[in-house]
């Protein structure tokens, strides 16, 4: 199987859910490469989990890529990745609504003689979940094979649970979540 490298596009300032998204990514694809990090704080974080690069994606049009964009017109296969170098996943905290930040900041800038542009269907998902289902695409699996929530509660307690309006993969019968969420929410004031 060819070697395929995972650029994720910071988009984000630094935060620390944003760091467990990266750090996840990271456990998921081992080619990974964080693209447009600025932030020296940010920087230093993710030098220990892959290779980090100051240019922007939309910088490096020497690559045949593939970019991860909800708004695709075609969804991703396996074959997508025959012709490839790389593919390239938004560095992008989502919203309860989606605001096509993707298309906007990465796909339009992108070289569209180098860049084929798919979607992982129609659900907006974290970061590293976009990685995990790629990964699972790359391995040979159909995108309608993987199941996916349409949103996630946690419950704290019998009073207070927060719904992460996002798509997770269900993996053994049990939802696969960013490692630390659940503990960074609980303590989030």
């Amino acid at each position: 199987m060819k070697e395929i490298t995972m650029f994720v596009e910071n988009l984000e300032n630094y935060s620390e859910w944003l760091m467990l998204e990266y750090k996840h990514s990271a456990l998921l694809w081992e080619n990974i490469v964080f693209t447009n990090v600025k932030d020296k704080q940010m920087k230093n974080f993710l030098s220990e989990l892959g290779d980090v690069n100051h240019e922007s994606i939309t910088q490096m049009n020497n690559k045949k890529l593939i970019v991860l964009d909800p708004k695709a017109e075609k969804q991703l296969s396996s074959s997508d990745f025959n012709n490839a170098d790389g593919i390239v996943v938004g560095g992008i905290l989502g919203y309860d609504k989606p605001k096509g930040r993707t298309k906007k900041l990465i796909t339009d800038k992108s070289d569209k003689k180098t860049a084929g542009i798919r979607n992982l269907g129609k659900r907006q998902m974290p970061i590293d979940i976009a990685v995990f289902v790629a990964k699972m695409i790359y391995m040979g699996e159909k995108i309608e094979n993987v199941e996916l929530t349409d949103q996630l509660e946690i419950k704290f307690d019998d009073e207070y649970s927060v719904v992460l309006p996002y798509a997770y993969p269900v993996v053994n019968n049990k939802v696969l979540v960013t490692p630390g969420l659940v503990e960074y929410l609980r303590h989030k004031d």
